[in-house]
């Protein structure tokens, strides 16, 4: 299996994948790794608008790394060596990972509605039952929403799907994956084994066995990392973008960006006085106008959900183990 690096991204950089995984695909890194001297998360000229939140390059040097790894250059887990070359691959690989925003509109009989529905339940699933990691949760999520764009399926098979998505994505994360027969109980016995199989199968034949995919999650690690976010932050920024990943309207936007709109609005509910710092835009790559409007567009969803069916997420994020998040009052707007 692959070592877990704690708060660093680790999949994409590895050459064996976990037990039981269904990647084919896993990209190499290279042997040219960065060092102190040269970038350490990738160069970017950035520029920042009048009037904005991001400190002016000009008062850090000209586009200077923040060097936020420095810190950790002594500790091996964290990989210092080549995580800048690992984020510009995952960069890249979103670029090419792009999915068609409109795919449930082929869907005949599946609805936003019954995806965020399906999703909303899966947090429950993930928090309550199988306990698993975060990143499965979001791979199951990817997964799912990549067989919903390549194949029709009935409003019956929806949740059979999800949870089949949950399995291939926990398949692919976990050291132990949950059995089938857990799954065909999570569903309250509404499938049989049989047919947990027979979706396993037409999932990974229909995505042609290629898990290892960008998702929101490595993006997010990273930005609380280098930020050096505490439990609390790390926390707001997770209730964020599990909203971002439940909205349909979402999957528009790159990987990259929901992570950087999900930390900016924790920053705000935070009250964080620099709520899109230079570090914030050297390492998420996106300056405070890409992001702002989506960040937004998310918290108008944040506070249309709270009179929602589905509370799975605000339930969670209520509890003291994560910082009673949803227990903040949310602003209209920021």
């Amino acid at each position: 299996m692959t070592t877990r690096f704690p708060g660093t991204l680790r999949e994409l950089s590895a050459n064996t994948t976990p037990s039981g995984s269904f990647a084919l695909n896993d990209p190499k890194t290279t042997d040219a790794l960065c060092s102190q001297s040269s970038k350490d998360f990738g160069s970017r000229d950035f520029t920042s608008s009048r009037g904005s939140t991001i400190e002016s390059v000009a008062t850090r040097g000209t586009h200077m790394s923040p060097h936020a790894d420095r810190i950790n250059r002594n500790v091996p887990v964290h990989c210092t060596d080549m995580v800048g070359e690992i984020s510009d691959m995952f960069f890249e690989a979103e670029k090419k990972n792009r999915r068609d925003p409109n795919f449930l509109q082929r869907q005949s009989q599946v609805t936003e509605k019954m995806r965020a529905i399906v999703v909303d339940w899966l947090v429950d699933v993930m928090l309550h039952k199988f306990r698993l990691h975060t990143e499965t949760f979001y791979l199951g999520v990817e997964i799912m929403d990549s067989y919903l764009s390549v194949a029709s399926t009935s409003r019956a098979e929806l949740q059979l799907v999800g949870i089949t998505s949950l399995l291939l994505a926990a398949k692919y994360e976990e050291m132990w994956a949950p059995e089938i027969r857990e799954c065909v109980k999570i569903t309250a016995n509404t499938y049989t084994h049989g047919e947990v199989v027979k979706m396993e199968r037409a999932i990974a034949g229909a995505l042609r066995y290629r898990f290892t995919v960008p998702t929101v999650h490595p993006f997010m690690v990273r930005l609380l990392q280098v930020t050096k976010a505490d439990t609390t932050m790390t926390n707001a920024a997770f209730f964020f973008l599990e909203h971002a990943v439940m909205d349909y309207n979402m999957i528009r936007v790159a990987p990259s960006l929901l992570a950087c709109a999900s930390l900016y609005l924790a920053n705000v509910i935070m009250r964080k006085p620099n709520v899109w710092a230079y570090e914030h835009q050297y390492y998420g790559r996106h300056t405070v106008d890409e992001v702002k409007p989506i960040a937004q567009e998310l918290l108008d969803y944040c506070n249309q959900v709270k009179s929602a069916k589905y509370q799975a997420i605000r339930r969670k994020y209520a509890t003291p183990k994560f910082s009673e998040i949803a227990q903040i009052a949310l602003p209209e707007m920021i």
